[in-house]
């Protein structure tokens, strides 16, 4: 930011991850909008590509392939949608594409033109596949770039994700509730519903053997 003044810097205090990316939406003013968590990494050329397809195609949002890096090395994670329909790529973020908001490009109107698009500020996790789906509902145009250009780095020490307790679960509960009145003129409520309890089911015993 002194540097270049294209950047702008905020801070603000820690209202946990789904504040910090509804902030980072409410203050940006570009065309298009993306996340990056502090202790992962880009590609240089992620923008440039993202962007570029975006223009090309019209597209509200671009989604690429991303790397996990972790102590065992690095794993290439393909996201290519079986169709481009929004339709097809929601239902499949629930079957096998990732609901992250850092490996998709997103306009940025598809934020303020929906008022029911935000990070609920009460999830801890999955705010951002709730965000992505919420997008998703409507007939959004989807592009995708066959490119690695985000890398994941994932710490099995220290990842929330690795842990469960009571708490976990109540968060869990609360989560599927979320989805449950998102998706409550959808015909995939169902489909949804069984697919966030199946989630529910196997991180429970998978994460928390000791819990349980």
């Amino acid at each position: 930011a002194i540097i270049d003044d294209r950047f702008k810097s905020f801070h603000k205090e820690n209202g946990g991850v789904a504040s910090a990316r509804q902030f980072g939406i409410e203050h940006a003013q570009g065309e298009y909008t993306i996340h990056c968590d502090p202790d992962d990494w880009v590609e240089p050329v992620m923008l440039e590509k993202l962007y570029s397809k975006a223009k090309e195609t019209g597209a509200d949002i671009v989604i690429c392939d991303y790397f996990v890096n972790d102590y065992k090395g690095q794993t290439y994670v393909a996201q290519k949608p079986s169709l481009l329909d929004h339709e097809t790529v929601l239902k499949e973020l629930f079957t096998g594409l990732i609901g992250s908001v850092c490996n998709k490009l997103i306009k940025r109107s598809r934020y303020t033109d929906n008022p029911n698009v935000c990070f609920p500020l009460e999830l801890s996790f999955c705010e951002d596949l709730y965000v992505c789906a919420s997008i998703l509902l409507k007939d959004v145009k989807v592009a995708y770039v066959h490119d690695g250009l985000y890398h994941y780095v994932r710490n099995c020490e220290e990842s929330l994700s690795r842990t469960y307790s009571l708490k976990s679960y109540e968060n869990d509960i609360f989560l599927r509730t979320k989805f449950d009145v998102l998706f409550e003129n959808s015909d995939l409520r169902c489909f949804i519903y069984d697919k966030i309890s199946y989630s529910i089911v196997s991180r429970a015993f998978y994460l928390g053997g000791n819990y349980y």
